[in-house]
């Protein structure tokens, strides 16, 4: 059989299988798997050290009410099919309240509950000591409800547009005086958030789009911690991140908490749960 251009073969020796490691279009290193470790290789994709875990301590709760409660929460869709059955919980100021199971078990549709996406059909959702059954996905967004989906491209960002209006969805009075755009002021805020999250872009103006995962999902953290976020809801928050991106999202939600705020960490990633969350629950 003819061997297509470009063919290769892998050598597996006792030393082991040949690695080469790419970063930013260029070859970094080349090792064999019995000379080096995954810390080793991780540590030469990114390009600096990967800490080993990101846990701290969390402080002591506060005694005041939780930033957030639901109480016994159902969900029936427009087909007919129950989602959510008498789910309740309770996320304490300062706390990451992890959800871990299977994906497909409601965890979503949870989600889109608090944030107002869905309407529930049974049960009460408190934010502090307010019920926000019936308010809108603006109203709970000014009441300090912040929301990161599992896909960042197609419910997160607008693709076709800037870095600066992405920046500004949701908060777009925060850019407008007498209902004309400031353009410039959203343009220095949106490079202020660029340089505090790292996000790696030519520019404010280059589409959201086509930055790269890690890099987009900083983007989304960096709009919805804008502002008085008192209750953060987010889902699989590093599903497909490079280690580097994945150890600053994570740190973002750990500095998130320390600064007082509510966290709703929704992932099947059950590392991640284990490392982050200060309570978790299972639905099934």
């Amino acid at each position: 059989m003819d061997r297509p251009a470009g063919w290769s073969k892998t050598n597996v020796s006792k030393e082991g299988i040949q690695v080469t490691v790419m970063r930013s279009g260029r070859n970094v290193a080349t090792k064999r798997t019995s000379s080096t470790t995954a810390r080793e290789l991780a540590e030469l994709m990114v390009g600096e050290s990967v800490p080993d875990h990101l846990r701290s301590e969390r402080s002591a709760p506060s005694g005041e009410r939780p930033a957030a409660r639901v109480d016994h929460l159902d969900l029936t869709d427009a087909a007919g099919v129950v989602r959510l059955a008498g789910v309740s919980l309770e996320v304490e100021h300062g706390e990451i309240f992890g959800i871990a199971g299977v994906n497909g078990n409601g965890q979503s549709e949870l989600a889109e509950a608090i944030v107002g996406l869905r309407r529930q059909t049974g049960g009460h959702i408190h934010l502090g000591g307010d019920v926000i059954d019936h308010c809108s996905v603006s109203m709970r967004r000014h009441s300090g409800v912040r929301y990161v989906p599992a896909d960042r491209r197609g419910v997160g960002s607008i693709e076709a547009m800037s870095i600066t209006k992405n920046i500004m969805l949701g908060s777009c009075g925060r850019f407008s005086r007498h209902g004309f755009l400031q353009r410039r002021n959203a343009s220095e805020r949106a490079e202020e958030l660029i340089d505090r999250y790292d996000v790696l872009t030519p520019s404010a103006e280059f589409p959201a789009g086509n930055l790269s995962g890690g890099n987009l999902q900083k983007m989304i953290l960096a709009r919805e911690l804008e502002g008085r976020a008192r209750l953060l809801v987010v889902e699989q928050p590093t599903r497909g991140l490079d280690v580097k991106a994945t150890a600053r999202v994570r740190q973002t939600l750990l500095d998130c908490r320390d600064a007082g705020m509510g966290v709703l960490l929704i992932s099947v990633d059950l590392d991640e749960l284990l490392e982050l969350s200060d309570r978790i629950g299972v639905m099934f």
